[in-house]
């Protein structure tokens, strides 16, 4: 099990199945919360690095964003 403090690394959702191998632990929406995760690293290299992209790969990855976050707010999580 992850101490609370420990640092989680953005290639650990390089895949489903992995994100489940290193967070061995239940909670609450788990499977849809690192479904999300997985789903915004897959497209995190694609972003930030080489050529623009369309519009529609940001606003994709925007709204998987904006609906992991409102996941999070509705168990109580505060956002500053």
């Amino acid at each position: 099990m992850l101490h609370p403090s420990a640092l989680l690394k953005h290639n650990w959702f390089s895949s489903i199945r992995k994100a489940h191998e290193k967070i061995d632990f239940d909670f609450p929406d788990k499977s849809r919360i690192l479904d999300l995760i997985c789903k915004i690293e897959d497209k995190r290299n694609v972003l930030c690095y080489g050529k623009q992209k369309p519009l529609f790969e940001i606003k994709e990855v925007l709204g998987l964003f904006n609906e992991l976050k409102d996941l999070f707010e509705s168990k109580g999580l505060k956002w500053n």
